[in-house]
């Protein structure tokens, strides 16, 4: 979905009154504009939930986005077992600077 369309949609779900957004996919931070339109929902008052798999946290833009993510390793590892991509990218994320506990 182009930028301004993007924009477009925020904008009206706010004024109808929505709240909350979800973010998700397919992988949700794939999107070149992930963290404008991440932003612009947040600068709107919105809730907003994120559902990934974590294989995009490495990059810049997301561990270094001024609103930093909470990502909870610690659920992840307790509800899968498993170290995976997933558990991986936190971990990245933690050794970032990105709270990754509750």
């Amino acid at each position: 979905m182009p930028w301004q369309d993007k924009v477009r949609l925020l904008h009206l779900l706010w004024e109808v009154g929505l709240l909350w957004v979800r973010f998700t996919g397919g992988e949700p931070l794939i999107d070149r504009d992930f963290a404008d339109t991440y932003t612009l929902a947040h600068r709107s008052g919105m809730l907003i939930q994120i559902l990934t798999n974590g294989s995009r946290l490495h990059r810049l833009e997301v561990i270094g986005h001024p609103h930093r993510f909470g990502f909870d390793w610690w659920t992840h590892r307790a509800a899968t077992g498993t170290n995976t991509a997933s558990t991986t990218a936190i971990a990245t994320a933690d050794s970032h600077g990105v709270c990754t506990h509750a």
